[in-house]
């Protein structure tokens, strides 16, 4: 199928589409090549769709350069256990900003529920490959790559949560921001595991959690990623509740730390680092630091992880007046080959981080200035 105008018809919400599916129940489409011929439109959209299965379809070209309307080569809105498989949104108009999938996104009351997404390439897009907004969604085994925006993204828009989400077996190779992020534009997603997921050379972080509760980050690789110098492997900001556990986590050479919670005002608490392994090149591997005065940091374990290279193993401290580091436990932790100090504590004043217990640490080297005292330190490498 190829666009020759621009359709009229249109995609709730998202615009211009060539190929709609409007409050269908149990539809299956299969099989079909879509060439956008640089045609400003969505090339197939469910609108308040039903148990419809999209498989094996291929999207191309949709798009134009400024102005520019459309939003993706592949959107869904408003629906219920909606399946995606082995589907392919590639080559967006160059200049649009055109996503790959922009799935059970919507303003406020659009979103979906129970959405299913699975073995669906995102490739060479404008903007961001899979940008996903559900009550409940899988995105299993799909490939975003080489995209202009996030390789995939957990949106929220007023009244359009994230909640419930599950992304596993997926790659985010190459894309021009994060490998996986939250989007939030509406209330904070929440309930989302990442799974055995590969992240790798992406420009930002391969991983940025930002106003999400409840998340779970295990058991993937977060290699290369962090091109911007700003940017670490992985992301915490604005966020509570969340566990980053058994990833193998390497710095791109020259660039950036390996987990970081070191953001301008962010406010983060209940918060577990564990058993990952991570490897460094230059700055800190994993990094706690109050940059300003509206930083707060609470409930933070440090806990079980291997850790080598980079100018420090683990920073925790502050850097700025008024900033505050409460209860951070940095326990059983081995760090090698650190070029400065495997662990470094530093206060912008005294009691700026607060009831900061050390336990069981490997790793000799320590630096810490007189501003900042522990509430408890032993058993470590240093003081045995």
């Amino acid at each position: 199928m190829r666009w020759l105008h621009r359709p009229a018809q249109t995609t709730t919400a998202f615009g211009s589409t060539g190929l709609l599916l409007h409050r269908c129940e149990q539809v299956v489409v299969s099989g079909l090549s879509i060439d956008g011929h640089g045609i400003d439109c969505i090339g197939l959209g469910l609108d308040a769709c039903v148990s419809c299965l999209i498989s094996d379809v291929d999207a191309y070209g949709h798009g134009q350069e400024s102005p520019h309307s459309a939003l993706a080569q592949f959107a869904s809105v408003g629906g219920r256990q909606n399946r995606w498989e082995r589907c392919v949104a590639r080559d967006s108009a160059r200049g649009s900003s055109v996503r790959g999938f922009y799935l059970g996104n919507g303003n406020a009351g659009l979103g979906e529920r129970d959405l299913r997404v699975e073995q669906c390439v995102a490739r060479n897009n404008a903007a961001t490959g899979f940008a996903i907004e559900a009550s409940g969604a899988l995105c299993l085994n799909c490939v975003s790559e080489d995209n202009g925006g996030a390789g995939f993204t957990s949106s929220t828009a007023n009244d359009s949560p994230s909640t419930d989400h599950l992304f596993q077996g997926n790659v985010a190779r190459r894309n021009a921001f994060h490998g996986w992020q939250t989007d939030v534009w509406g209330p904070p997603a929440q309930r989302i595991l990442l799974n055995g997921n590969f992240f790798q050379d992406n420009r930002f972080s391969g991983v940025y959690c930002h106003k999400a509760t409840d998340v779970q980050i295990v058991q993937n690789m977060i290699l290369g990623n962090g091109a911007d110098p700003s940017s670490p492997g992985l992301s915490v900001s604005m966020s509570e509740r969340v566990t980053i556990a058994n990833n193998t986590i390497e710095a791109l050479p020259g660039r950036g730390d390996c987990v970081g919670f070191a953001f301008q005002g962010n406010q983060v608490r209940d918060v577990l680092v564990t058993g990952n392994v991570c490897r460094g090149h230059v700055q800190t591997l994993i990094n706690v630091d109050g940059a300003d005065g509206h930083y707060r940091l609470q409930n933070l374990a440090i806990t079980g992880n291997v850790l080598s290279g980079g100018e420090h193993g683990i920073h925790v401290g502050t850097s700025a007046s008024g900033a505050i580091v409460q209860s951070v436990t940095i326990a059983h932790n081995i760090v090698s080959d650190a070029t400065q100090a495997a662990y470094s504590f530093s206060d912008y004043a005294f009691g700026q981080s607060r009831n900061i217990r050390l336990h069981g640490n490997e790793g000799a080297s320590v630096q810490r200035d007189g501003n900042v005292s522990f509430a408890s330190e032993r058993d470590n490498a240093w003081n045995k």
